[in-house]
């Protein structure tokens, strides 16, 4: 009998490979915003997409290899036009927790639009 999650009453690999398809789509609608280009006020956007990313690194240890492969397929790209619409902030923008700088380098980063938002970590 397949394992099921109580939050989504669906069997436990079902659940896992929504989780993963969602962070991906996530990622990817996270990172065409930021190359059309953030409202001053979107911050709280911004780092909804860094956290799709973290949660697409997490769940990618426990993606089956079809999912494995078609994240190899998209996240270099996505990544890459992430890299080319950001610039480095000095650390995490996000205040409420310590990041890894090199695990989770996504969070060292911010919009070259809005790089002010790296100050805003620090409030």
């Amino acid at each position: 009998m397949p394992e099921y999650r109580q939050d989504t009453h669906l069997p436990k690999r079902d659940a896992d490979a929504r989780r993963v398809e969602s962070a991906l789509a996530g990622w990817e609608q996270g990172v065409e915003t930021l190359e059309a280009g953030y409202a001053d006020e979107a911050i709280e956007s911004y780092h909804w997409a860094l956290d799709c990313r973290d949660d697409l690194q997490k769940e990618t240890t426990s993606a089956t290899f079809k999912q494995r492969t078609k994240i190899a397929g998209r996240l270099p790209e996505l990544d890459r036009r992430f890299k080319a619409a950001t610039v480095e902030a000095a650390g995490c923008v996000l205040s409420t927790r310590e990041c890894d700088p090199v695990a989770e380098w996504w969070y060292f980063r911010v919009p070259a639009s809005h790089p002010e938002w790296a100050e805003s970590a620090s409030e």
